[in-house]
């Protein structure tokens, strides 16, 4: 498996594709600290920075994930690559769990910038501004809770940005499961991009649909903003961990389920 891995690793961080989606997530992490500083100084007015929405984490990852897993693991069923992994005595199970690894650790990466910058803007003690758009990185930088920094609340920012680099892992767990199904970059990016979106409108009204909707408070779309923020207490940050990685785990399974019984030609 480690061989599956380390091929991987080097062929995404070859591609240009990968380049390019770091340099966008860059410019949007580092966008969205610029444009809730000016908002915090009265440069910009509220219904302009409505359209930020575009420069936040949920609306960048949703998009970048599925761009991603829609080159990375397509592109594989494509050139013949896992035909040839299978021919080699790696066993399905191998190569799914060795892609995901690989995409999660792919996706982590992507989310540095949001994570770097914020540690950054919290620390420098500079008044930010909160937008009107769903984003844990926002609420932390712009110290939403009003908290004072010291080494306790630098160590419980640096365990919310884990909680929430896991949860995002979860989150697009599903563009791994289409990209296995699907397997044509385009309908992978177009479905995990809708998908995402679909699930985050669900969650929002979670309250309306009685005992569905509590089942609905245990999966990752309901553990991103606003229920995972600074002023979260431990007990919030488990529940976020436990829910993503058994929703991994549960779409991985039903990954593996179909991917063993597709026929690879």
């Amino acid at each position: 498996m480690l061989n599956l891995i380390y091929s991987d690793l080097f062929k995404l961080f070859k591609s240009t594709a990968v380049k390019v989606s770091f340099f966008i997530t860059s410019m949007c992490a580092v966008s969205l600290i610029i444009v809730s500083r000016l908002s915090a100084n009265g440069t910009l007015e509220e219904k302009v920075t409505v359209n930020t929405i575009f420069l936040s984490d949920v609306f960048v990852m949703s998009i970048i994930g599925a761009v991603i897993a829609g080159i990375f693991i397509c592109s594989d069923f494509e050139n013949k690559t896992v035909n040839a992994a299978i021919s080699c005595g790696y066993g399905r199970g191998t190569i799914l769990v060795s892609k995901s690894i690989v995409y999660f650790l792919v996706m982590a990466i992507m989310l540095l910038p949001y994570s770097i910058g914020t540690i950054i803007a919290f620390v420098s003690g500079i008044k930010f501004g909160t937008l009107v758009i769903p984003s844990v990185f926002m609420d932390i930088f712009s110290n939403k809770a009003g908290l004072e920094i010291s080494v306790n609340v630098i160590f419980k920012m640096l365990a919310i940005i884990l909680t929430l680099t896991i949860v995002y892992a979860s989150r697009l767990s599903i563009c791994v499961l289409l990209a296995f199904i699907l397997r044509r970059p385009v309908f992978v990016v177009g479905t995990g991009f809708g998908l995402a979106f679909v699930f985050d409108f669900i969650v929002v009204v979670k309250d309306k649909l009685g005992v569905f909707g509590k089942l609905l408070e245990y999966n990752p779309f309901a553990q991103n903003y606003p229920v995972l923020t600074m002023a979260s207490g431990a007990g919030t940050i488990l529940k976020a961990i436990v829910c993503s990685i058994v929703f991994i785990i549960i779409i991985l399974s039903i990954t593996y389920i179909i991917f063993r019984r597709t026929e690879i030609k």
